[in-house]
């Protein structure tokens, strides 16, 4: 074979061997991206962090997270009757940092059913105006039959109207869900705690439950997580 053939030959199999290491690579990413995907999957979902929603310092030595659902009795009768006392005795003083996340369960009750998962993502649009809370409370004192329109589009902005909040910026938060991402980090978070029930209380990651409706078993959990830490 002429020296010129060879050396084509040889380039052109150099070639072929270069497009074969470059696929080979390209499988393994492609690969270790997948493998990865499924571990991510299959692991603990991460916890949604979102400040408007927190109450308390953060570094107060108890957290209390309360999976809860605006449409839920008595998740409405803790807010009205006991909340308050939280926020008083532990939660201003220093002790208790508050987290409320979302588990929108009533929904599931009916067909269709999607005002609890409004009334959620009206509260985290409120808070973009750093009125989550105020916004929070008054659903809370608004409740109406499960799914029945009290939580409808028109009557939650109503409720913005009421706090004088912004109404344009609420209701294209609103009609975008635009925190609907941080709506389905909740649901996934209980749902990876198999909650069943709201309102379900986590006392430093330990969930905590009790049948009485003055919540004291709540507080004697805090009360003992505290003591372990001679406080």
């Amino acid at each position: 074979m002429p020296r010129k053939n060879r050396n084509f030959s040889r380039q052109r199999e150099s070639s072929k061997n270069l497009q074969r290491n470059v696929l080979i690579v390209a499988g393994i990413v492609v690969a270790v991206i997948i493998v990865v995907a499924i571990a991510a999957n299959q692991s603990t979902p991460a916890t949604v962090t979102d400040t408007a929603r927190e109450l308390g310092s953060a570094t107060a030595p108890v957290v209390v997270e309360e999976f809860s659902d605006y449409q839920c009795p008595y998740c409405g009768l803790f807010n009205t009757t006991v909340e308050t006392r939280l926020r008083e005795q532990y939660i201003n003083t220093g002790k208790v940092r508050f987290i409320f996340r979302n588990y929108p369960i009533v929904d599931s009750f009916v067909s269709n059913g999607t005002e609890s998962h409004l009334a959620a993502l009206a509260a985290l649009c409120a808070g973009e105006q750093n009125m989550f809370w105020d916004y929070h409370d008054l659903l809370f004192k608004s409740q109406g039959t499960e799914n029945s329109g009290a939580f409808s589009t028109p009557r939650l902005q109503a409720m913005a109207a009421q706090l004088h909040l912004d109404s344009v910026r609420f209701d294209q938060c609103l009609s975008n869900q635009s925190y609907a991402n941080v709506l389905e980090g909740d649901i996934r978070l209980a749902q990876y705690y198999k909650i069943s029930a709201t309102p379900s209380f986590f006392v430093n990651g330990v969930q905590v439950t009790g049948t009485s409706e003055d919540f004291q078993w709540l507080f004697d959990a805090i009360d003992r997580a505290l003591s372990t830490m001679g406080i």
